[in-house]
């Protein structure tokens, strides 16, 4: 498993980093991929968890890669 802090720009590289591993797969398949993958019944709402985060002290989220 791997922890990855709640801000725009790591979550921003670790879907680059799926864009590149899968690249025939969409876009909005992989936001929703990469939610689940975090505990997050949608993307969105990965993105307003982001938004309400302090980026000075961000939380650390466990991906579940079986996800």
């Amino acid at each position: 498993m791997a922890a990855i802090p709640l801000t725009e720009e790591a979550v921003y590289s670790v879907k680059q980093t799926l864009r590149h591993r899968f690249p025939k797969d969409k876009s909005s398949h992989l936001s929703e991929a990469l939610a689940a993958a975090l505990s997050f019944k949608t993307s969105m709402s990965l993105v307003e968890t982001i938004r309400q985060t302090d980026r000075q002290d961000p939380d650390y989220i466990m991906a579940d890669e079986g996800q």
